[in-house]
């Protein structure tokens, strides 16, 4: 059975909505839990730092025609060059999400969350490299 045929439409919409997001979720946990205790993150700025990620994921997607859900891609099946294409993608989402930011974090939030993005960003790109079969670097 398909998870479409198992909810309402309304339920099947927010399931949707929630898968769209994964990628932000994770990305913002992972910066939560970065945080220091005092300089936690309320649950408003949480909800909005992820709806941020994706919007300006979707903003990406569209300005370069990718369609993130046409394909399952594996690291193993990518090339260098693939890899630095989709670490391009990621950096945009990331540095664009980081911008629109500014006025919901505290200044030591920022920094913080900027200095997650570039960990996360150098990281992944190691990661997938790795799994790739390469290790040298793109850029």
């Amino acid at each position: 059975l398909r998870v479409e045929a198992l909810l309402e439409d309304d339920d099947y919409r927010e399931f949707l909505a929630y898968e769209e997001r994964a990628f932000a979720r994770a990305v913002v946990s992972g910066f939560a839990g970065s945080l220091a205790p005092g300089d936690g993150l309320s649950e408003a700025q949480e909800r909005e730092l992820v709806e941020t990620m994706y919007v300006e994921s979707q903003k990406v997607y569209a300005s370069i025609g990718y369609d993130p859900t046409s394909r399952l891609e594996f690291p193993a099946d990518m090339d260098p060059e693939t890899v630095s294409e989709k670490m391009e993608i990621i950096d945009s989402i990331l540095h664009n999400s980081s911008e629109r930011s500014r006025g919901s974090l505290s200044e030591t939030q920022l920094k913080v969350y900027n200095d997650y993005l570039r960990t996360y960003s150098e990281n992944a790109e190691k990661l997938i490299l790795k799994r790739v079969g390469t290790g040298s670097g793109l850029k």
